[in-house]
């Protein structure tokens, strides 16, 4: 039996990777791993985090370019970008283009 923990993170919460330093956006989050097999496998096993816990779809910019990664609980920090930050401009952009997605 999986037991479900309280997610750490809320949508429309600034986190930042712990491993890759990279700041974005939650937009939707899961109790439990929620991507397919091959997915998971394609991590390296070294660096596989556990299934049971909660994991985000981040959007994320990275050198000018939005994506949306996929990232368990235990590799994700809150942040609080600076005004200085383009994500500042994202979140901005997230509230106007995806308030359909819960980020308001």
């Amino acid at each position: 039996m999986t037991i479900i923990k309280a997610a750490r993170f809320n949508i429309g919460q600034a986190v930042r990777h712990r491993t890759f330093d990279y700041a974005g956006v939650i937009v939707d989050a899961d109790p439990v791993f929620a991507e397919t097999e091959a997915w998971f496998q394609a991590i390296p096993a070294e660096n596989r985090p556990d299934r049971d816990q909660p994991f985000y779809r981040v959007r994320v910019e990275y050198r000018g370019v939005e994506s949306v990664a996929y990232v368990s609980e235990q590799n994700l920090v809150a942040d609080a970008f600076g005004l200085d930050t383009p994500m500042v401009e994202l979140l901005g952009r997230l509230r106007a283009e995806d308030a359909g997605v819960g980020v308001h």
